[in-house]
């Protein structure tokens, strides 16, 4: 500009917001996914018993049996190493490897189970369809079985050991303020 020149540096970074697409290397339906804390460690879940697990924030996934062909349609970890899929026909898997092994658990259940969310190593629930909740308070050595509703659950959260909300089909909202012993209707 006005007969002076000059030189500058330009230095093009990839953009640091939005969505990614990530290669999981998988063709099936994958339906859940928990990442720890730590950002890297992440599980996902999928049709067919299809498991994933990344270390390096998803990069890469690597495949782990996880013992069932049921699909498995949610995915829990209460720590590193402690973690549970649930999904098709009853099944309940514990995994205390990080998600590299998995066992099935024995809930009493035998219908489609939709979520899972644990608060600690011994207090967790699992919705389902019919309505089931289950819940346990020994890191699911023995399972509470209800039926609560005739609409399937999809979702369950707690804030805490005492109060908690399971959601489902019909627009239903269910309630409890005693850790799942009992469930009320929650009114819009």
């Amino acid at each position: 500009s006005g007969g002076v020149r000059d030189t500058a540096d330009l230095l093009v970074l990839p953009a640091t917001g939005g969505w990614l697409a990530q290669t999981s290397n998988s063709s099936r339906q994958l339906n859940d996914l928990f990442f720890l804390p730590n950002g890297r460690h992440g599980v996902v879940v999928g049709n067919s018993g299809e498991v994933l697990a990344t270390y390096d924030a998803g990069d890469t996934w690597v495949r782990w049996n996880s013992g069932t062909v049921f699909n498995l349609n949610a995915v829990w970890f209460v720590s590193d190493s402690t973690g549970w899929a649930v999904g098709g026909n009853g099944t309940a898997l514990k995994s205390t490897t990080g998600g590299r092994t998995w066992s099935l658990v024995a809930t009493g259940s035998s219908d489609n189970l939709m979520d899972v969310f644990f608060t600690d190593a011994l207090h967790g629930w699992i919705v389902g369809s019919n309505g089931v909740t289950l819940r346990t308070v020994d890191g699911g050595a023995n399972w509470d079985k209800q039926y609560i509703s005739v609409n399937t659950l999809n979702g369950v959260a707690f804030a805490g050991l005492a109060d908690g909300w399971a959601a489902g089909n019909g627009g239903v909202i269910y309630g409890t303020h005693d850790g799942g012993a009992s469930w009320y209707v929650v009114q819009p």
